[in-house]
């Protein structure tokens, strides 16, 4: 990577006086610390994204320093904001599922009247839920019976919220408790 005389310039006054200063704001406005593991590299970043604001800045930082580091302080703030959100998704997205594996365990013997039993009980939730039940109820138990998927698949696979799912898990838990007090 080249460097032009503008990030040398950039460099020179980001290293100033302080003004490295609003890099280590804008981060710990993030809630980052020095114990976080990226903390060293959203640093980094927010050096490259200050050189990058002076280098596309109208006017000249230098003849109004304040102004430009309000400025440039916000929209480090903003863009490392932007990144961590984008890290911590791809991080949420690599999380989802089960990630227990079974290659190797043994298959336990299977009863079947057991096997029966439980899906006789199955239908009747489902059918329970189908009949005096929201959408959302429905959607819940159907996802987490049948197709055993987590709370966070659910809310991905139906476009909403974790606690809308988990309220969703209360209603259903609800519904049937009156259900099996009435019998």
């Amino acid at each position: 990577m080249m460097t032009t005389p503008q990030d040398t310039a950039a460099c020179d006054f980001l290293f100033a006086e302080d003004h490295e200063r609003i890099i280590y704001a804008a981060v710990r406005h993030l809630r980052l610390t020095p114990a976080h593991p990226d903390y060293e590299d959203y640093l980094q970043e927010g050096r490259l994204i200050f050189i990058q604001l002076y280098n596309d800045y109208e006017g000249d930082p230098t003849a109004q320093p304040h102004r430009f580091l309000a400025y440039a302080y916000q929209r480090v703030k903003w863009r490392l904001s932007d990144r961590l959100r984008r890290d911590r998704k791809r991080t949420e997205q690599q999380l989802t599922g089960d990630p227990t594996t079974v290659i190797g365990e043994q298959p336990a013997p299977v009863d079947f009247a057991v096997t029966v039993e439980a899906a006789d009980l199955q239908w009747h939730l489902l059918s329970l839920v189908a009949t005096h039940g929201t959408a959302g109820e429905w959607w819940y138990l159907k996802e987490r019976l049948l197709d055993h998927r987590s709370i966070a698949e659910i809310a991905a696979r139906h476009g909403v919220g974790r606690s809308t799912v988990y309220r969703w898990r209360t209603a259903v838990m609800r519904r049937l408790a009156r259900y099996f007090q009435k019998k």
